[in-house]
């Protein structure tokens, strides 16, 4: 794999077995030193946590309840990747969207925009390194106008801006269409940029019941856009060849 000069770790979220071929694959393409960080529910068994410490030697395997989905863990992580001076993380996890017919297809195009290759992954990472400013990249083709779908998560993205005291009025047609969040939640961030998300807590998230939107998990992946530029960091889209171009 290729090297960079980025504190980089990945943190990766596995709660449906069946994909954890894809993310194994998506992990052979990470910088050799990156801090790989995988949090595994319940559902997840002994056979199979012990395949992942044999694929991934050096990974950490991170027991975590099934709440939350790939989000409250993520939060849950965030102080210590901060604590640690990580500069970029790519985040990922084995979504598996059963609701619909073309989720397989989703996920294996969503870990394909993120880090399509050893070169891509090297490159995003070296971006971060190389500018301090940058808070948040989604691969363009899921950077979704904070509006879609808005109606269920309005009210609890509403409430979670004003406790973390971020200024923006989703009344306001330009800042819903303009504004982004990653669709899929699979993005790269900065530790720092996201640090206020911290202040939200662990225990808003509901306990898991198949919801489809709605849940303070669905809020919170609208918000790490939001809550980079409300501290400062630049936010942008990206589409990153496999040669890291």
């Amino acid at each position: 794999a290729a090297r960079t000069e980025a504190r980089t770790a990945v943190v990766v979220h596995l709660h449906f077995p069946e994909t954890w071929t894809d993310l194994h694959s998506l992990l052979d393409r990470v910088a050799n030193d990156t801090q790989v960080l995988v949090t595994v529910t319940p559902h997840i068994d002994d056979a199979l946590r012990n395949q992942i410490a044999h694929d991934l030697p050096h990974a950490e395997i991170v027991p975590v309840a099934n709440r939350g989905r790939d989000v409250r863990p993520l939060l849950a992580l965030l102080p210590r990747l901060i604590d640690d001076g990580i500069e970029a993380v790519l985040k990922v996890h084995g979504k598996m969207s059963t609701e619909l017919r073309f989720g397989d297809t989703w996920r294996q195009d969503l870990l394909e925009a993120v880090c399509p290759s050893s070169s891509a992954f090297a490159g995003v990472a070296e971006r971060f390194r190389s500018s301090p400013d940058l808070g948040v990249a989604i691969p363009v083709d899921f950077a979704q106008p904070l509006g879609y779908h808005l109606r269920q998560n309005r009210a609890g993205l509403v409430d979670a801006n004003r406790r973390l005291g971020i200024d923006v009025d989703l009344d306001d047609p330009w800042v819903t269409r303009s504004s982004v969040f990653p669709r899929g939640n699979m993005f790269w961030f900065r530790p720092a940029a996201l640090a206020a998300l911290v202040r939200l807590g662990l225990d808003d998230f509901e306990d898991e019941a198949g919801q489809t939107d709605g849940t303070f998990a669905h809020v919170i992946e609208r918000m790490p856009a939001l809550a980079s530029m409300a501290n400062g960091f630049d936010v942008v889209s990206f589409v990153v060849g496999s040669d890291g171009d």
